[in-house]
């Protein structure tokens, strides 16, 4: 839902909001889309790390003895920090890249014109007819930001695709880790139909 949320900021141009209205649009997208993205996946980390957790601790008894099964599995213990440890790293560190990159080299709605001609006056509602307006950063540190972001964030997903991997021959009632498994292809995949776009 965080993550949808960022089409709301992209919408926005100075057709409808001021000039300080859409530098805060353009620096609401990464912010709405990292977020969303870290509660995501995080919540995907840390559900098939600690069932993989478990059913690791299960097959250190022996396994022939039921009972002993039972023993290992009911003995693994998962604590509330154990979950929440992967997503308030990943967002700590997600915040203050996001963060510095705000302070730093926010971005900036610029309008440009389509044809390079003269927009002196962009008052003139008749010039604005032949220009469109994007989201730009002036230094290199934005991009620089923007990279750690987005590495961070892929970092996570290949980690949930490798918990879920190690997951993959589990039996019962967890077969949504199949569903974890597609799920993180499909977004591999978009980001590789995506990213050069």
């Amino acid at each position: 839902f965080i993550m949808a949320t960022a089409i709301v900021p992209l919408s926005i141009d100075d057709s409808i909001a001021s000039q300080r209205g859409c530098d805060i649009a353009c620096m609401a997208t990464p912010w709405l889309i990292s977020t969303g993205f870290v509660v995501t996946f995080s919540a995907l980390f840390s559900k098939t790390w600690c069932t993989n957790r478990v059913i690791r601790g299960a097959k250190t008894f022996d396994p022939r003895s039921a009972m002993a099964k039972i023993r290992a599995i009911s003995s693994v213990t998962v604590k509330k920090r154990d979950v929440l440890a992967p997503f308030i790293v990943v967002f700590s560190v997600n915040c203050v890249l996001l963060l510095c990159w705000t302070l730093i080299d926010p971005s900036r709605w610029i309008r440009h014109p389509v044809n390079e001609g003269n927009l002196s006056d962009l008052s003139d509602l008749s010039n604005l007819s032949n220009t469109f307006g994007s989201c730009q950063s002036k230094g290199t540190t934005s991009k620089v930001l923007a990279g750690l972001t987005a590495s961070i964030d892929l970092s996570v997903l290949i980690l949930v695709c490798v918990q879920a991997y190690n997951a993959r021959h589990m039996n019962g009632g967890n077969a949504e880790i199949h569903w974890v498994m597609v799920a993180c292809a499909s977004w591999i995949q978009v980001l590789v139909v995506g990213i050069p776009v």
